[in-house]
């Protein structure tokens, strides 16, 4: 898989091989970040579209609806309310014929979902009405409506983005995404913000999980309401409980020891549900404590231990991490590298990593040899461009030292002022 952006944001260009493990290292506010949103949004965009055209379609039914001249028994208009189950009815009866439904079959339908739900108010029996009701909706549903899934587009990554998708410093230069996967492609492209192409060869079939901040964990006993996608998002797969957990379809049970091996070595303990609310059961003493009082550190482990028990984390799935290592002791950096390496090898998972950690870094890339995929990790630096404003990403697969070193300027100046300060005072 490839990804190919131009004049994104902060990003004048990158090319980005996304293969196994790749790990993204820089500066702050270079634009690492937004790679990882840029996958996370691209993964999951099937699912906001599917949501937004069903809200969308109900809306548009639930006001052509309005032209039913319904009265009650005392004479007085009824309108059928926007969450009736006739709503629902009609939209998923309109989604599993689609292409096969007709304008008789969908009249006759709605003339009898919309008898039996209003039979202690009012019968209709006006079928031109229906049909005039039946005609409207297949004509929303039979245009191609590009219009509106450029406006899904444009209000998906904007919701994402904060609504800053061209590039800051050149925005009379669209911005472009290209997604490859093998040989297959997918183009998106953007004006003044605003999604003016989308054109792909495939569909998404996999999932993607972006995991910015252990403290997602916070939210999840609390009734939150909020327009962020992916805390929504985050929030929806670490409840989510479909019985289908990834170990279940290992057949080497050895693979499974070894992953929990690493996750024990952490957090001996269990992660349980009572009362809707997530507890961290250690056996050892029976003691059982609530999520949000976990450290920060703890946290990191928890949240993958549950995607991957609860089975919304899958095989082949997108992990996408934003500086995981930032709330880790030293030590503990080294075992989610280890576990972030034995996930990638055993359950193929595609994971993009920031990270400004010269111990994560280094972690990811022994381990990786250890467990003999180095092969499937890629290395890259973001490097300020001509205009020093924009972003460029540069692979260092070949020359990890660059990385090194500029990780390690920060500490060169302190042993360069602990030297001075030493001089100082040895020669007052």
């Amino acid at each position: 898989m490839r990804l190919k952006i131009s004049n994104f944001a902060k990003i004048e260009k990158a090319d980005i091989k996304i293969d196994g493990i790749t790990v993204i290292c820089g500066d702050n506010d270079t634009g690492k970040s937004t790679i990882g949103k840029i996958l996370f949004s691209i993964f999951n965009y099937e699912d906001f579209k599917n949501e937004r055209i069903e809200k969308d379609l109900k809306d548009k039914i639930f006001n052509i609806l309005r032209k039913l001249n319904i009265r009650n028994k005392f004479g007085l208009q009824f309108l059928i309310p926007r969450e009736s189950q006739v709503i629902d009815k009609i939209f998923e009866y309109i989604q599993s014929l689609y292409n096969n439904i007709s304008l008789e079959k969908l009249s006759e339908y709605i003339k009898n979902t919309i008898n039996e739900d209003l039979k202690d108010i009012a019968l209709i029996n006006d079928n031109d009405v229906f049909l005039e009701i039946s005609y409207d909706i297949l004509n929303i549903i039979s245009s191609k409506n590009y219009k509106l899934i450029f406006e899904i587009m444009s209000d998906y990554f904007g919701n994402i983005f904060e609504n800053q998708i061209n590039n800051l410093f050149n925005k009379n230069s669209n911005a472009e995404l290209e997604l490859e996967v093998k040989k297959q492609k997918m183009n998106i492209e953007f004006k003044n913000d605003e999604c003016i192409k989308f054109e792909s060869d495939f569909n998404i079939i996999h999932n993607a999980f972006y995991i910015d901040n252990p403290f997602i964990i916070n939210y999840i006993n609390s009734n939150v309401d909020t327009d962020n996608f992916i805390l929504e998002k985050t929030i929806h797969d670490f409840i989510s409980d479909d019985n289908k957990n990834v170990f279940d379809s290992v057949k080497n049970k050895e693979i499974l020891e070894k992953v929990y091996d690493v996750l024990n070595s952490v957090m001996n303990a269990e992660i349980i549900n009572k009362n809707n609310e997530y507890y961290l059961h250690y056996n050892e003493n029976n003691t059982e404590i609530k999520l949000e009082n976990l450290s920060a550190g703890l946290k990191s482990f928890v949240i993958i231990k549950r995607l991957l028990e609860n089975g919304s984390l899958n095989e082949k799935d997108v992990l996408i991490l934003d500086e995981p290592e930032i709330h880790l002791h030293p030590k503990w950096q080294l075992i989610y590298a280890e576990l972030i390496v034995l996930l990638q090898k055993y359950f193929n998972l595609t994971i993009t990593i920031t990270t400004h950690s010269h111990y994560f870094l280094e972690a990811i890339n022994r381990f990786s040899k250890m467990h003999n995929i180095d092969e499937r990790v890629n290395f890259y630096i973001t490097e300020l461009a001509e205009n020093k404003c924009n972003v460029i990403f540069k692979n260092v697969n070949d020359n990890l030292d660059i990385i090194y070193e500029k990780m390690y300027e920060p500490l060169e100046m302190l042993s360069n002022m602990r030297e001075e300060q030493d001089n100082e005072r040895n020669n007052p």
